[in-house]
């Protein structure tokens, strides 16, 4: 303990950034528990779920929730689940990730990409700059950080580089958040809301393959 305290008096950049990491590992610790409930979730999704022939709306859309961590319309599920051949899960994965980015029109049961991601060059545009950012930004956070530690440099210093970097670090973990579904929407192209759109008669009413192709 003696030695410790002599290390953090003789190195303020490290004093400093200790307790910042500290709070970094507790908020590690609330994503591996949000991770582990989110499981549970699924895990009653499976045990729950049938036929989506014979369940309601409310029920459906509730447990597609647990599913993908998204409410995504009763419609759309069933006609997802009733298409033959196609990769159920993944499918209704995908759609709860674009979902930010999609109007679902309930008097015509259809969906359509926003104003904002009508263009698919703009979606590609959009998913390939923050995810730039995310590497930009972190690398720059971490570099601050880095200063901190080996530098040991005055304390005023050693407290707005952290601060910084925290910052930077932070935003990065953002940019990254909203890439996703704009690079899943690039990637997907116009596939996607044709899937969820369509109404081709391709029916396997058990929907077997809801629960037995899941990827949880």
């Amino acid at each position: 303990m003696a030695a410790w305290q002599t290390l953090m008096v003789s190195t303020p950049g490290l004093a400093l950034v200790a307790p910042m990491a500290a709070g970094a590992l507790a908020i590690l610790r609330w994503g591996i528990s949000r991770h582990d409930a989110q499981f549970a979730k699924r895990k009653e999704f499976l045990q729950n779920w049938k036929d989506p022939d014979a369940l309601d709306d409310l029920s459906i859309e509730v447990l597609v929730r647990q599913l993908t961590g998204t409410y995504l319309p009763a419609l759309l599920v069933r006609r997802v689940c009733r298409r033959k051949r196609s990769e159920i899960t993944k499918t209704l994965m995908s759609l709860a990730t674009i979902w930010s980015l999609v109007d679902w029109h309930s008097d015509s049961g259809t969906a359509s990409w926003k104003k904002s991601a009508r263009s698919h060059p703009v979606r590609f545009a959009k998913g390939l700059l923050l995810t730039m950012a995310y590497f930009s930004l972190g690398t720059l956070g971490a570099t601050a950080l880095t200063f901190v530690i080996l530098k040991q440099p005055a304390m005023i210093i050693a407290f707005g580089s952290a601060a910084w970097g925290l910052l930077l670090i932070g935003l990065a973990f953002a940019a990254l958040w909203t890439a996703e579904p704009w690079e899943t929407a690039a990637k997907s192209s116009d596939a996607l809301l044709d899937l969820a759109n369509d109404e081709t008669p391709l029916f396997d009413l058990k929907c077997t393959s809801c629960t037995l192709q899941s990827q949880t």
